[in-house]
């Protein structure tokens, strides 16, 4: 009996010194337990952040059918699904820690690489979010001097009411898209760091 609590203690230390061998750091795995359990809560929120601003850029797109708008409609739509996958992964993963096994290597190689990716687009679509401002500005405009006004847009609305709203959601969206993607950076510095070598 003896010796296999001793067995299993030269086995536990052989696991440490091996990792302190390849990464020279010794291996500390209550913070990937604490940050698999962030990234949990983080994903659910950013879930709830790319659903709103999903939502609200299909409704700038039923309103004005510009190509931005539908494709950041797709795209966030997608992360939306993604984050809640990031969800299912980092309980998952956290599970797996508290046991003391490692975590799925290749799933988390994909949601790594797919956070990457997500928070990539995020970052880049709020910057572009922020110049269309402009070129928004002026498709209304031209939308109002053609008299079409009607077409998409709820009737009787002024220039000045119908910019004021679409400012505002625009907005909204640059802010929910720049926070999931935040979140999302978070979640591929956990994925980067649970794995073991």
């Amino acid at each position: 009996m003896g010796l296999d609590s001793a067995l299993s203690r030269d086995a536990e230390f052989q696991e440490l010194e091996r990792q302190e061998l390849i990464t020279g750091e010794p291996r500390y795995t209550e913070d990937e337990v604490r940050n698999t359990t962030f990234s949990a809560m983080l994903s659910a929120a950013a879930a709830l952040f790319a659903a709103v601003a999903a939502v609200l850029v299909w409704i700038l797109y039923a309103r004005h059918r510009n190509d931005t708008f539908l494709t950041h409609g797709i795209v966030m739509t997608a992360i939306f699904f993604f984050a809640i996958v990031c969800v299912l992964w980092a309980l998952g993963a956290n599970r797996a820690l508290k046991v003391g096994r490692q975590p799925s290597s290749l799933f988390t190689l994909i949601i790594f690489m797919l956070a990457l990716a997500a928070f990539g687009y995020c970052v880049l679509m709020s910057m572009w979010l922020v110049f269309y401002r402009p070129i928004h500005y002026d498709y209304l405009i031209g939308v109002y001097a053609a008299g079409k006004q009607n077409d998409r847009l709820p009737n009787g609305w002024t220039f000045d009411e119908v910019w004021r709203q679409n400012r505002r959601m625009l907005y909204w969206v640059i802010t929910f898209t720049l926070v999931a993607g935040a979140v999302f950076s978070f979640v591929a510095y956990t994925a980067s760091n649970v794995v073991w070598n």
